[in-house]
């Protein structure tokens, strides 16, 4: 599946997992100052797009799932950092999928 306004936060990615629902998403309310500020060392994947350039890279984002009864739950999805070079704006996209499953 894959969303952009549809849903975010850790009870709807939760529950997508529990149903087995493989996603990926653009990260909602992201600190793109924070983003700025990583190196370009770091995005070691380039692609062309729609006659764009972009650099990517991966790593994860734990979210805590706390249900009205129950313990709280701690889950990692897989954070894609992306770099669109040609505009020099940065993002990042969160997938509920293994890497087996789809590359970055």
């Amino acid at each position: 599946m894959i969303f952009d306004r549809e849903g975010h936060g850790a009870e709807f990615f939760h529950d997508l997992i529990e149903q087995g629902i493989p996603f990926v998403t653009r990260e909602k309310h992201i600190d793109t100052q924070k983003l700025d500020t990583l190196d370009a060392e770091c995005f070691g994947e380039q692609f062309e797009f729609n006659g764009k350039v972009y650099r990517v890279f991966e790593g994860e984002k734990t979210f805590t799932h706390t249900p009205e009864i129950g313990p709280s739950q701690q889950f990692t999805l897989r954070r894609i950092y992306i770099w669109n070079v040609t505009s020099n704006r940065r993002t990042c996209a969160l997938a509920g999928i293994s890497v087996e499953q789809l590359s970055t």
